[in-house]
């Protein structure tokens, strides 16, 4: 459906929603399950996690080589006209890396690294972000800690990442329950039985 799902930003094509099908236990709903994870994290990790509490991470276990390593997850995605490249490592116990680097024209910068306890942050690109690295938990990311201080370019990112849905057919009850609600609103039920 490129004409009604591509959009252009600059030199990249981008899709507008994605359906994943396959196979049972071909790994669909892991990978939604990897993304709400991912989501979660930048969203509430600051905020809903205590200090002693565990991160609920789920290593790779069928090779000998990763069910010991963390976690690695990374994302690219445009803000307004700003790309920019998000990840971080975790285990259930610590974020062990964390990056976010944006990109101008074709070069990328960073914007920060956090590598254990150091961290490197791009003052001109993140203000009024240092000495938010003192006030960030092992279990929690900087880049939520800093929306939560109030850091304008992380707020617009943990925005973006608010806006943006998973639909998980395996876990439908919260979508259930909001259309049927949505369901008695004359202005929506129209265009939901027509959908």
């Amino acid at each position: 459906h490129s004409d009604s799902n591509v959009i252009q930003k600059g030199k990249d094509e981008l899709l507008k929603t994605v359906v994943l099908y396959g196979h049972n236990a071909s790994g669909k709903s892991n990978v939604l399950d990897a993304v709400a994870f991912f989501r979660w994290m930048i969203l509430y990790s600051a905020t809903e996690l205590q200090s002693n509490e565990e991160i609920e991470v789920e290593p790779f276990r069928l090779s000998s080589e990763t069910e010991n390593e963390p976690s690695y997850f990374e994302m690219s995605f445009y803000v307004g006209s700003i790309k920019y490249r998000y990840g971080f490592e975790t285990t259930n116990k610590k974020v062990v890396k964390e990056w976010l680097l944006e990109t101008k024209k074709v070069k990328e910068y960073p914007v920060f690294l956090r590598i254990n306890n150091e961290y490197q942050i791009d003052d001109k690109r993140f203000p009024n972000a240092s000495g938010l690295e003192k006030r960030t938990r092992d279990n929690a990311l900087f880049l939520a800690v800093s929306a939560q201080w109030n850091v304008k370019k992380a707020e617009k990112i943990l925005e973006w990442f608010d806006k943006t849905y998973a639909v998980h057919g395996l876990m439908d009850q919260t979508y259930r329950d909001e259309t049927l609600e949505i369901l008695k609103n004359k202005d929506y039920s129209h265009l939901i039985n027509t959908f």
